[in-house]
């Protein structure tokens, strides 16, 4: 279903829904509005007559009773042309009331809809590029008129292992963002320094081979968190940090206390993030067109999403800052857990 259908679709259920409403909205109003008019209208025909105790002294006239009715008649019409009047007013604001409320209760439906249908879009292209390789690599082997040497036949396999590598890395990453969208969450005091540690143990041997410094000066503090959720954020900051990084580049790993909240930084001397980019560096597949992509980097533009969306599950401000051609800052905001 392309994003015109989707808008199509929407707007038809919408205008369904708002027409609901609206139809709730009236009817209410004209119960309302029918009970009115007739308990009004039990009162002005109610005759003249003693109550209780009360006499009455002198007996109306034929004029005075005929001038009573004549007022009781004009009072029921004046209370009907109100109430049709009060009636119309209702059907015009009901109308931008049913409107505004059925758009408000369909736009995170057709977000959402909007949302799956591009992650699967995206992933099926994704998915579609490393079997697209394998295909190509064993047909052009296949069509060989000559019997393949040893050597030819460790490349082709060395080749079909690094396509299949990939495809692994895609679904486990797309595993990863199902799983971070899903579990519950259920908050206790985590060591923050150790979780860091553990985030680099992930990440230490890919800053080598770039001969990237990671430098860790994380305080000794607890925070209210999940151990391995938050330990995952970090990792996937840290593996962006290296990945984006210019060999002989510096990774650091810092904290500051501000209250009762500590903000971890993962900053970077990389190549930096496009302004233009910034909104959508969390979103799903998104891998800037610009300064990070002028070199080539493994990845699905999965792992930020990830982050973020743990991030969100647990309470914690996820933001970043960024200059091209300086590098960029990753920031947590996580509740201190005093001592």
């Amino acid at each position: 279903m392309s994003t015109a259908q989707i808008r199509h679709y929407f707007h038809s259920r919408t205008g369904h829904l708002a027409l609901t409403y609206l139809a709730i909205i009236m009817a209410m109003t004209i119960i309302f509005s029918t009970v009115l008019f007739s308990l009004a209208s039990r009162q002005f025909d109610r005759p003249i007559e003693p109550h209780g105790t009360q006499r009455i002294i002198v007996a109306p006239s034929d004029d005075l009773l005929a001038l009573l009715n004549q007022r009781a008649a004009d009072a029921r019409a004046e209370l009907f042309l109100n109430l049709v009047v009060l009636n119309l007013a209702m059907l015009g604001f009901g109308l931008w009331l049913s409107t505004y409320l059925a758009g408000r209760t369909m736009e995170p439906i057709e977000k959402a809809m909007r949302e799956q249908i591009q992650f699967v879009s995206d992933a099926s292209h994704e998915l579609r590029t490393p079997l697209t390789a394998l295909s190509s690599l064993n047909e052009v082997v296949l069509r060989r008129t000559k019997k393949i040497s040893d050597a030819e036949a460790r490349e082709l396999a060395t080749q079909n292992m690094q396509e299949t590598n990939k495809l692994y890395m895609l679904t486990s990453s797309l595993l990863g963002l199902v799983n971070a969208d899903q579990q519950q969450v259920t908050l206790s005091p985590v060591d923050l320094q150790q979780a860091v540690s553990d985030a680099m143990e992930h990440i230490i041997s890919a800053a080598q081979e770039k001969s990237i410094e990671v430098e860790d000066t994380t305080p000794k503090a607890h925070v209210q968190s999940q151990s391995e959720r938050l330990m995952q954020v970090i990792k996937v900051l840290l593996e962006n940090a290296v990945k984006y990084s210019h060999p002989g580049g510096v990774v650091r790993v810092y904290a500051t206390v501000h209250g009762s909240v500590v903000v971890l930084h993962v900053a970077d001397t990389g190549v930096g993030i496009a302004e233009q980019d910034m909104p959508h560096i969390f979103s799903r597949f998104y891998r800037a067109d610009q300064s990070r992509n002028k070199e080539q980097h493994d990845g699905y533009g999965i792992g930020l999403a990830i982050a973020k969306s743990i991030s969100d599950q647990l309470g914690m401000n996820l933001r970043v800052k960024s200059k091209i051609g300086e590098g960029s800052v990753f920031s947590i905001d996580l509740p201190l857990v005093k001592e």
